[in-house]
C-alpha cells in the first residue's frame, strides 16, 4: 500500500512507465488484448468481435436522427453505405 501511495497521485503514465511500476502486465495492441482474453476464457478458433457503433461528430448525429425518422423512404443500400463505415484505429509500433 505504501508503494502504491507513492505513484497513485493522478499522474498519467506511458505504457512503459506503467509496466515499470507494475500497474500493467504487458504492453500490446488491441489484437493482443483479444488473444490474451481468448486464452484466459479458453475460446478456441477465431473469436467474433462485436463493436458498438460510436457517434464521432455532429454529422453522425444528424445522419442517425435523419435515418430514424426517414428510414422508410431510403433504400437499404444507401443506409448501409452511411451507417456501416469502418472505424478508424491508430496503432503505434515500438
Amino acid at each position: 500500500m505504501e508503494e502504491l501511495k507513492k505513484i497513485a497521485n493522478g499522474r498519467v503514465f506511458t505504457g512503459r512507465q506503467a509496466l515499470e511500476h507494475k500497474l500493467i502486465d504487458t504492453i500490446g495492441t488491441y489484437e493482443d488484448a483479444i488473444k490474451i482474453a481468448c486464452n484466459i476464457a479458453k475460446i478456441e478458433g477465431e473469436p467474433v468481435i462485436v463493436k458498438e457503433r460510436q457517434i464521432h461528430n455532429i454529422i453522425d448525429v444528424f445522419m442517425n436522427s435523419f435515418f430514424k425518422s426517414e428510414i422508410s423512404e431510403i433504400k437499404n443500400e444507401i443506409k448501409e453505405e452511411f451507417l456501416n463505415q469502418p472505424i478508424l484505429q491508430y496503432k503505434f509500433e515500438k
